[in-house]
């Protein structure tokens, strides 16, 4: 869903005629921004060896919810 918002922020900064695009090139820039100032904190973070060891799983059992006691009220 992400990289389709980034698509049309991009086609639709193209598309907008005069000041009418600046809008959608801050959103850009600022995705792109959050991804420059993301990927160090992630590295120094350890984010890489959480993602070798966990293969990007949680590292605890699954939960198994149970069945909610609240009602349920018909329309």
């Amino acid at each position: 869903m992400l990289t389709v918002w980034l698509g049309l922020q991009l086609v639709m900064g193209v598309l907008a005629t005069g000041g009418d695009g600046v809008a959608y090139w801050a959103h850009n820039g600022g995705f792109v921004a959050g991804l420059v100032l993301a990927f160090p904190l992630f590295l120094r973070l350890g984010g890489t060896a959480f993602w070798r060891e966990n293969r990007g799983r949680p590292p605890h059992a699954p939960i198994d919810y149970q069945q909610s006691r609240v009602p349920t009220v018909r329309r």
